[in-house]
């Protein structure tokens, strides 16, 4: 209880928490050194993942247990990494989802006409005449998650982070 008394003092002192601070350091780096983090990150895991097994194995087979100390540590450290990596992975989804969109315009021009091209291109050069244009038209899909109201990054084995259409608000339509 302790504990979390004092991180909530962090907060409110404006301090940040590992997490939040491993977040940020993400945000900023180049999907370059995101890959090469990642890498380095399932290579740190791997060789954790190793030495408790070789532990467990010791275990089972002589009866002699490692230092339970250093198990604990090790194990935390494994949870760590792999949070970590689950970060990198959902910051790498992003950046690909927004290079998506910044290519939106070209593709849509290549792939579903140019209706759409000059649909996304207006959308990006002039987002004020575009919303008024948008609120004469009345109701409409989203152009930005196509009506879906936003999108599923998969974490995990059925774990997924939903994140909400910042244009339609979750909708799926973009309404007066």
């Amino acid at each position: 209880m302790e504990a979390h008394k004092e991180r909530g003092i962090d907060t409110m002192l404006g301090r940040i928490s590992i997490k939040d601070q491993f977040e940020l350091e993400v945000k900023a780096m180049s999907s370059e050194d995101i890959v090469l983090l990642d890498e380095q990150l399932r290579f740190d895991s791997m060789s954790i993942k190793g030495q408790l097994d070789q532990a467990t194995a010791t275990f089972h087979e002589t009866g002699e247990r490692s230092n339970s100390d250093w198990f604990r540590r090790a194990t935390a450290a494994g949870a760590i990494i792999g949070w970590k990596i689950q970060r990198l992975q959902r910051e790498m989804g992003r950046i690909r989802r927004e290079t998506k969109l910044k290519r939106g315009a070209e593709d849509a021009l290549r792939d579903q006409g140019y209706e759409r091209a000059f649909f996304l291109l207006a959308k990006e050069k002039f987002p004020d005449t575009f919303k008024q244009i948008v609120e004469q038209l009345g109701e409409m899909p989203c152009p930005t998650c196509e009506g879906q109201g936003g999108h599923n990054t998969l974490l995990g084995h059925g774990d997924f982070d939903s994140e909400t259409c910042s244009d339609c608000r979750g909708s799926g339509m973009i309404a007066r």
